[in-house]
């Protein structure tokens, strides 16, 4: 314990505040977009035994993994809980300590997207996709919402995951929701890297299959596949519900 108090006092401390201060902003920014619940009539307690408290824990530790390594994240986490721990209630702490494994396994599943991608994202794209993750894990109920939840991180965070984990596939697309159809579509780094956070989601069984066979490449190698008849080009087009559709390399 002794080193982890003098790696913290070393390292984390003075960066603490700025670090909480930038993902409470954060938190509001996605709140906005996503519409999770906070404390509207509190800004002192905005984010606090809420979605939003969810969140923000969540994206602390996934953001900070990205950033600094799981190291640094638990260390700071650590200390964030032992700061508090003579007044945080027992549920609450259970709450956050739930909410903070999930963001360390968010940080992992998006460092793979990161290193295999051949493309380097950036930090405004890789929030956005940490939160768009984040919100499938909320919608889902795999977050700890409020204290008053049951599970209990020691005794049923391995069963209920095992149970509830997340596949990362999208949500079928209606007029191209066939399975067999989406196995013959292909997109670029160049197009993956254009994508809204909302498209990303949509395609990312795409995407993921992508890149595990190893066909994820650059445009250069889809326009040749295309000019040697290989491979057509479908133009980008927007659905009649509004739903904007990327334009993606399909096999014949």
């Amino acid at each position: 314990m002794k080193k982890i108090e003098e790696y913290i006092s070393k390292h984390v401390n003075n960066s603490t505040k700025n670090f909480k201060d930038e993902m409470f902003n954060k938190t509001m920014y996605y709140q906005k977009q996503y519409g999770f619940k906070y404390n509207e009539n509190d800004k002192n307690h905005a984010t606090w035994n809420n979605e939003a408290d969810a969140f923000k824990h969540t994206f602390m530790q996934a953001i900070g993994s990205l950033r600094y390594g799981n190291i640094k994240t638990i260390a700071g986490g650590w200390w964030h809980e032992h700061e508090s721990k003579d007044i945080q209630p027992k549920g609450e702490e259970n709450m956050d300590t739930w909410n903070n494994r999930v963001g360390r396994e968010i940080a992992d599943e998006v460092r793979k997207i990161k290193g295999n991608f051949g493309t380097k994202l950036t930090s405004k794209q890789t929030e956005d996709i940490v939160a768009a993750k984040i919100m499938e894990r909320m919608k889902k109920g795999d977050l700890i919402t409020h204290p008053s939840d049951k599970r209990d991180y020691k005794k049923d965070y391995e069963n209920y995951m095992k149970r509830n984990r997340t596949t990362g596939l999208a949500a079928n697309i209606p007029d191209i929701g066939n399975e067999d159809f989406r196995n013959t579509m292909y997109f670029s780094r160049e197009d993956v890297g254009k994508m809204t956070t909302k498209e990303f989601s949509e395609m990312e069984d795409i995407i993921n299959r992508q890149l595990k066979d190893g066909t994820m490449q650059n445009k250069d190698y889809f326009n040749s596949k295309v000019k040697n008849g290989d491979m057509i080009w479908v133009d980008g087009y927007e659905r009649s519900d509004g739903t904007k559709v990327s334009g993606y390399y399909r096999s014949k």
